[in-house]
C-alpha cells in the first residue's frame, strides 16, 4: 500500500495522466479524430491491391526478408502488415485503415516526444505536432493504405533517434539502447528506402547537439564511431536496392533518377507543398528560403529550427532525383519542417516578448489551465483552417473508387461467392481506366477477392480471347457494369458453334 492509502497503480495512472504533456498530446490526437475516422469509410487503392498481390505471390520470401537488409526484394516490412490482415479481414479495407490510423496517431505521438525532448518547450511541442498532424497533405497516409510504408518507415525512424539520443546523452547504460536504435533503423530500411538518410540525420543531431553531453563523448572521432555502424548498413542496402534483380529501376520509368535541374524543380514544388501552395517557391527560391532558415537558426540560437532544417532537407534528398511529384513523399520530412516552423516562431515570439512586455509579466509563467486553453484553441484555429483542405482531397482524389471500385467488387463477390478453379471471367465496362494502371485493378480484384487461378478478360477488347478460354473453363461468367450495378450477361457461344 502506498503513503497516504493510495494503491501503487493508482498513483501511476495519475502520475501519467496528469501529466500537462500527457493531456496535450491526447488533446491533439483528439482533434485529429474528426478526420482520421473518415479513412474508414475508403476502399482500397492500387498501391493496396499491387502490394498484396505482390507479397502473396510469395509469402515466405516476404516475411523472411525482414531479416536480410540486403536484399532487392521491396518493403518487406509492409508484408508483416498486409499479410496477417489479408489472412483476418480478407478484402474488408476497415481493418486495414483502422491500422493505418493507429499508425498514424503513434507517428503524432513520437513527434510530440521527439520536439519535447530537443526543445523543453510545451509551446514549441504543441505548435509542432498540432502542425504535422493536421497538415493538409496527412489526407495522402490516412486515405490512402498503400501508403503504410511511410507510417513505417516514419515511425522507426523517430524511435530510432529517440533512443539514440537517449543512448547518446547516457553512454554508461551500455550496447543495449544502441543496439535497439540500430535494429529500428534495420525495420525503417525494410519499410522505405527513404529511411537510408538516418546516418546522416544522426550526425546532424551529433553537430547541433553535441555541447549537451560532456567534451569527452562530443569529439570528432567519437562520433564517427558512433555513427559509422548506421553508415554500414546504409551503403550495401543502398547498392542491393540499386542492382538486384527486384530494383525499382529495372521495370518502372517512374524511379528513374533525374540528376538535374528536375532536382530543383522538385524541391521548389515540395516546398510550395509544404505551405498547402499558399505560398508558391520557384527553383531559385527554394534554396535561398532553406538557406534563410539555417541563418535564422543560428541568428535565433536556435538548434531545433536548425535539426528541423536538416531532417526535412536530408528526408527530401532521396525522392527530389525522382522525375515527377508525389504529394506523399511530403510526408517524413513534415515533421522537420513542423519543428524549424514551430521553433522559429516561439523563438523569434520569446525574444519580441522580452522586449516589450513588462517584465512582471513576461516572467509569468502560465499555469495548466492556461496552457491548455491556449492550446485548444489554437488546434481548433488549425482545424477549423486545415478540415477543408482535407476534405476536399480526399473527395477529389478517392472519390472515384469508393463510389465506383468498392460497390464493383462487393457486387461481384456476393455473385461469384465460390467459383471453380481456371474460371474464366468476361466484364463488360468496368469502372477502371484502361489507358492506366488502373486496368489491372479489375484483375487484382478478381484475383484477391475469389482466387487468383482464375482467367480474367475485359471486353470488348478482349472478346475473342475469352470466347476461346470459356469453350475450356469449367465455369464462364458474363458481367456488365452500368455505373452502378452489375448485372450477369449470357455467355456468347463459341466461335464457329
Amino acid at each position: 500500500m502506498a503513503k497516504g492509502g493510495e494503491q501503487p497503480r493508482t498513483r501511476i495512472l495519475r502520475k501519467l495522466f496528469g501529466s500537462v504533456d500527457i493531456q496535450l498530446l491526447a488533446l491533439i490526437l483528439a482533434f485529429t479524430l474528426p478526420i482520421s475516422v473518415r479513412a474508414l469509410r475508403s476502399f482500397f487503392t492500387f498501391d493496396d491491391l499491387m502490394n498484396l498481390h505482390y507479397y502473396l505471390q510469395r509469402p515466405w520470401s516476404a516475411l523472411l526478408s525482414n531479416f536480410a537488409v540486403f536484399t532487392s526484394f521491396r518493403r518487406p516490412l509492409g508484408s508483416l502488415l498486409y499479410l496477417p490482415l489479408y489472412a483476418l479481414a480478407g478484402m474488408d479495407p476497415r481493418p486495414y485503415y483502422l491500422v493505418g490510423i493507429l499508425l498514424y496517431s503513434v507517428n503524432v505521438a513520437l513527434v510530440f516526444l521527439l520536439v519535447r525532448r530537443l526543445t523543453r518547450s510545451r509551446v514549441t511541442t504543441v505548435v509542432a505536432a498540432a502542425l504535422f498532424a493536421l497538415h493538409p497533405m496527412i489526407h495522402n497516409v490516412l486515405f490512402n493504405f498503400g501508403a503504410v510504408f511511410e507510417l513505417l518507415c516514419l515511425m522507426f525512424l523517430l524511435i530510432s533517434l529517440l533512443v539514440y539520443a537517449r543512448w547518446s546523452e547516457s553512454p554508461d547504460r551500455g550496447r543495449g539502447l544502441y543496439l535497439v536504435s540500430l535494429g529500428c533503423f534495420v525495420a525503417a530500411l525494410n519499410a522505405k528506402e527513404t529511411a537510408v538518410v538516418l546516418p546522416a540525420i544522426l550526425l546532424a543531431y551529433e553537430a547541433i547537439y553535441g555541447r549537451r553531453r560532456a567534451a569527452t563523448h562530443g569529439n570528432v572521432t567519437a562520433i564517427l564511431k558512433r555513427v559509422a555502424p548506421f553508415f554500414a548498413l546504409a551503403v550495401p542496402y543502398t547498392l542491393a536496392k540499386m542492382l538486384g534483380e527486384e530494383a525499382y529501376w529495372r521495370d518502372n520509368p517512374l524511379y528513374v533518377y533525374h540528376f538535374d535541374f528536375t532536382m530543383l524543380l522538385n524541391l521548389s514544388e515540395y516546398l510550395t507543398l509544404a505551405t498547402n501552395r499558399e505560398v508558391p517557391f520557384s527553383p531559385l527560391a527554394a534554396p535561398i528560403s532553406l538557406a534563410l532558415v539555417v541563418a535564422g537558426g543560428l541568428m535565433l540560437r536556435s538548434r531545433a529550427m536548425l535539426f528541423g532544417g536538416a531532417w526535412a532537407c536530408l528526408t527530401l534528398i532521396p525522392v527530389l532525383p525522382l522525375p515527377r511529384v508525389w504529394e506523399l513523399f511530403l510526408y517524413v520530412p513534415l515533421p522537420g519542417l513542423a519543428l524549424a516552423v514551430a521553433a522559429g516562431l516561439f523563438e523569434a515570439g520569446r525574444r519580441v516578448a522580452s522586449r516589450v512586455l513588462p517584465q512582471r509579466w513576461y516572467a509569468l509563467r502560465p499555469g495548466r489551465f492556461a496552457v491548455l486553453l491556449l492550446s485548444a484553441l489554437f488546434l481548433f484555429r488549425i482545424l477549423g483552417a486545415m478540415t477543408p483542405d482535407i476534405d476536399r482531397a480526399r473527395r477529389v482524389h478517392y472519390h472515384e473508387r469508393n463510389t465506383g471500385w468498392r460497390p464493383f467488387a462487393e457486387q461481384l463477390y456476393r455473385a461469384f461467392p465460390n467459383p471453380p478453379a481456371g474460371s474464366a471471367l468476361g466484364f463488360l465496362s468496368p469502372p477502371f481506366d484502361d489507358q492506366t494502371h488502373e486496368q489491372w485493378c479489375l484483375h487484382f480484384l478478381v484475383w484477391l477477392g475469389l482466387g487468383d487461378e482464375l482467367r480474367v478478360f475485359r471486353l470488348p477488347r478482349e472478346a475473342s480471347a475469352f470466347e476461346k478460354a470459356a469453350a475450356s473453363a469449367p465455369q464462364a461468367r458474363l458481367f456488365e457494369w452500368d455505373g452502378e450495378r452489375l448485372r450477369e450477361r449470357d455467355v456468347p457461344p463459341p466461335i464457329g458453334r
